[in-house]
C-alpha cells in the first residue's frame, strides 16, 4: 500500500509500478490538486485521517 498525498510524486509513480494500491491523504498544500487522468487516480482518497484504519481494512478483506 503506498500511502501519500501528491498525485505526481506519491500516487502516479505507485501506479505505475503496479503491485500496490493507492491511498490518497488530502491534506496540506497538496489537497487541492486534481488527478488530471485516469491512471493518476487513486484507488482510495479520504481527509479525515480517521478513515485510514477503515480503508486499509477494506484492502485487506478484498486481498484474502
Amino acid at each position: 500500500v503506498m500511502i501519500g498525498s501528491r498525485i505526481d510524486i506519491d500516487i502516479l509513480p505507485a501506479k505505475q509500478i503496479g503491485m500496490m494500491k493507492t491511498i490518497r491523504f488530502k491534506a496540506g498544500m497538496h489537497k487541492d490538486q486534481e488527478a488530471r487522468y485516469p491512471y493518476e487516480l487513486a484507488d482510495y482518497e479520504f481527509d479525515d485521517m480517521n478513515c485510514l484504519a477503515d480503508i486499509i481494512d477494506t484492502i485487506l478483506q478484498k486481498s484474502f
